[in-house]
């Protein structure tokens, strides 16, 4: 139903009363009491915050601290409520919750988990961000934190000098991939591949940001690496549906660049990925790289620019970082927008050096390189290292699942 309302005005008046729901949580306590911890965020939506939710809940399971999820998409984005979800633990109404949603929808968040669940407890926000300074408009949710998690040190530098709580790059458990037996998907029999065919993957949101994630680039780089290899894929995974006239812009005619639509879960996403010889992302700005990361974890060659918080990987086996420029392009969507630091513009000729570097690997090369990048994530991302990044102070509210069966 309308509201009768001028859609600005609405969304102002219904901040402001979600704001006056939450009064009670703004003056934060000094102290906490320790309990069952919480994960709350967009638990059933296969998008990016959704999988980062689902990552940092399976990390704290396998560490040992059974979370109880929250899972908000049904509804504050009832669209994207696609996966089928399951709330194993009660919530015992006393641990820290860890929400992980970005500051625009953190209020709402916070309004539909009631301040009656969270009254009294540790809240930390879970943020990602993709340029080198976070929007002002930002800062105000920090009324309602008492720190905040953050994906990468990229992140945290783009948001520490902002706020004034505690803000801590923890990564992800992403090495929990290492360990997924992947789906019996043949990809390439779908696809109408070649099981020999060099196969090249790269995946974008058609309704998030088509300039940020830059697959124009990876169709670029493909077309100058294999200009007449008619061996070679490039299978661009959309998100959703994707316009018929993009479609056509990025694949330009040519019958190896082929335009995946659809929602996958993540072992389907992931069973993809392992069917790729590599994947290529050149991407101006990340404010995580969650396709890469799975790759590598996978033991696919990642090939991707080498800005923003991908860096933080930049040792690790198989991750082949691109040179760049850095670009004021005026760009704004959403929040987004050139005053919160320079794009990154790949180089075209080395990316497509990289992968015709990858083309030209022989299979013992390449499986040699994989197995060393899932190890890599397997030593330093795995959920003890993730738990071991957290801050000591939040560590101690923790309550493990044998605590809390005696309870």
């Amino acid at each position: 139903m309308s509201s009768g309302f001028p859609r600005p005005l609405a969304r102002f008046l219904k901040g402001q009363y979600f704001s006056w729901r939450l009064r009670a949580l703004a003056a934060r306590p000094e102290s906490f009491a320790s309990g069952r911890t919480a994960v709350a965020g967009f638990l059933s939506s296969p998008f990016g915050l959704g999988v980062g939710a689902r990552l940092v809940a399976r990390g704290l399971a396998q560490a040992g601290m059974a979370p109880s999820l929250i899972d908000i998409a049904p509804q504050l984005q009832p669209d994207r409520s696609l996966l089928d979800f399951s709330m194993p633990h009660d919530d015992d109404g006393k641990g820290p919750v860890i929400i992980h949603v970005n500051p625009p929808e953190l209020v709402a968040c916070l309004a539909a988990i009631g301040p009656d669940r969270l009254r009294g407890r540790r809240l930390i926000g879970y943020w990602a961000w993709e340029q080198s300074r976070m929007p002002e408009s930002w800062v105000a949710a920090t009324r309602w934190l008492d720190e905040i998690w953050v994906p990468s040190e990229f992140v945290r530098q783009a948001v520490q000098g902002q706020v004034s709580i505690p803000v801590y790059s923890v990564g992800y458990p992403a090495g929990l991939y290492t360990e997924k037996d992947i789906e019996e998907v043949d990809w390439r029999g779908r696809l109408g591949l070649a099981a020999d065919s060099f196969l090249a993957l790269s995946a974008f949101d058609p309704r998030s940001n088509i300039f940020r994630k830059n697959p124009q680039g990876a169709v670029e780089a493909f077309k100058q690496a294999f200009l007449d290899d008619d061996d070679a894929r490039l299978v661009l995974k959309a998100t959703g549906h994707i316009e018929p006239s993009l479609k056509a812009e990025l694949t330009g005619g040519d019958p190896r660049i082929i335009v995946q639509e659809g929602y996958l879960s993540t072992d389907e996403m992931l069973a993809l990925i392992g069917s790729a010889d590599c994947i290529i992302n050149l991407h101006r700005a990340e404010g995580y790289g969650l396709l890469p990361v799975q790759a590598l974890c996978l033991g696919v060659p990642a090939i991707m620019t080498g800005w923003s918080s991908v860096t933080d990987f930049a040792d690790c086996p198989g991750a082949f970082l691109i040179a760049h420029t850095s670009t004021k392009q005026p760009f704004s969507e959403g929040h987004y927008d050139s005053r919160y630091g320079a794009w990154a513009e790949p180089s075209i000729d080395e990316a497509a050096a990289f992968l015709r570097q990858v083309r030209q690997m022989d299979r013992q090369e390449l499986e040699s390189l994989g197995k060393s990048a899932s190890a890599w994530w397997r030593e330093n991302h795995s959920p003890s290292a993730f738990l071991s990044r957290l801050p000591q102070s939040t560590r101690n509210l923790f309550t493990t699942a044998d605590k809390q069966e005696t309870h």
